[in-house]
């Protein structure tokens, strides 16, 4: 048995429209690109549609946001290119934003992809299925727009998102991380299944239906307050009864203070609009959650033991085919990355430990086999 480890990022600005392309997406994108490639391994790229589509079109009298809707459309042929991947993400919000004073003004009305009507969900994933394959296509001829991850992963309610994607023509989805948001009843945290037409969350017909990838996630009692700011080594000693190593510890430290410069704690908006609300406030001090496979936020030493016990765990399943690859979707966010040295040690330590059992695939590849894999079970 191997593990097929996705890399995937939201490739994104902010979901409030700030953030600036060039510094917090286009230059750390390539910096991961390269990284990726000096240790064999893939990316793959989910692409935010609706800010690219908001550039192209205020690009048609701001020379600047036209810049940046072809460096953004070069970025991601250039990918494809060196053999990385390119699939659909999307934050609805910027379908209708607007450039006001200087500044992106998003439609939080629809804050959500799953609150879109049924229509406008099909309408919006042929167009992003569309235009990536327009715009992919001719760099390679095997390009196909088959995977999707909802903006911000919320796909409630989630029969008609099951619906819009295979009615387009998408294969598979990766938005589900089990035990977050109201994904705490999904099917698996780490197994991929093909969904139950009425649920996301639901198996379904092997093969038949839309195929779920979740990101890969363990649970844990968690203390966003303490793992985002002050002691986050006490949450991961805490649930996993490791001591970080000094480098993980360092770089945990400088990360942190690079978030909370770059805006106020009272600045975020999701902040200052639950300070009123007692609950939200208890939940950011101590909470039962789920640690997701997030090369970005969390330490190397920690991304490769949830590795080491996904392992274990598939091992210890006797059902389990032992020439199968079973896919792992990690993911994280450039716009939130300060430097590559963290994904570089977690290459560094999968290589070290792991060895050939850990391969590295695009999420393309992980669709494609494993829908193969379950066709050839059947016949």
């Amino acid at each position: 048995m191997k593990l097929g480890l996705i890399v995937s990022n939201d490739w994104e600005l902010y979901g409030d429209g700030s953030g600036k392309f060039y510094e917090h997406q286009y230059k750390p994108t390539e910096d991961l690109l390269i990284t990726c490639e000096e240790h064999g391994a893939k990316l793959t790229l989910m692409a935010e549609v609706g800010q690219q589509w908001a550039h192209q079109k205020l690009g048609e009298t701001e020379k600047w946001a036209y810049d940046i809707a072809k460096a953004w459309e070069t970025q991601a042929k250039d990918a494809i290119k060196r053999k990385h991947d390119v699939q659909l993400h999307l934050h609805p919000q910027w379908l209708k934003a607007t450039f006001i004073n200087g500044k992106w003004v998003l439609d939080s009305k629809y804050s959500v992809f799953s609150g879109l009507p049924q229509r406008e969900q099909e309408e919006v994933l042929k167009a992003g299925k569309e235009y990536l394959e327009n715009l992919l296509h001719p760099v390679d001829t095997q390009y196909s727009c088959i995977g999707f991850r909802a903006g911000a992963t919320y796909t409630k309610p989630y029969k008609n998102v099951v619906q819009s994607l295979l009615n387009v023509g998408i294969l598979s989805d990766t938005s589900v991380t089990k035990g977050d948001y109201d994904y705490r009843d999904a099917h698996s945290h780490y197994k991929p299944w093909f969904t139950n037409l009425s649920n996301i969350k639901i198996q379904g017909k092997a093969n038949s239906e839309l195929l779920e990838i979740p990101i890969y996630s363990v649970p844990i009692i968690d203390s966003p307050l303490l793992r985002k700011t002050f002691f986050p080594h006490v949450v991961y000693r805490y649930n996993f009864g490791l001591t970080l190593p000094k480098r993980d510890k360092n770089w945990i430290k400088s990360r942190n203070k690079y978030v909370l410069n770059r805006c106020s704690l009272l600045q975020r908006p999701v902040i200052r609009n639950n300070m009123t609300n007692v609950k939200w406030i208890i939940s950011q001090v101590i909470r039962k959650g789920c640690l997701q496979l997030d090369y970005v936020s969390v330490p190397a030493s920690i991304f490769v033991y949830m590795l080491q016990r996904l392992a274990e765990e598939i091992e210890q399943n006797s059902r389990c085919d032992k020439e199968l690859i079973f896919p792992v979707m990690a993911f994280g966010h450039v716009k939130a990355m300060t430097t590559c040295d963290n994904i570089n040690r977690i290459f560094e330590k999968i290589k070290a430990q792991f060895g050939g059992k850990v391969i590295f695939w695009t999420y393309s590849d992980a669709i494609q086999y494993w829908i193969d894999h379950f066709k050839d079970a059947k016949e």
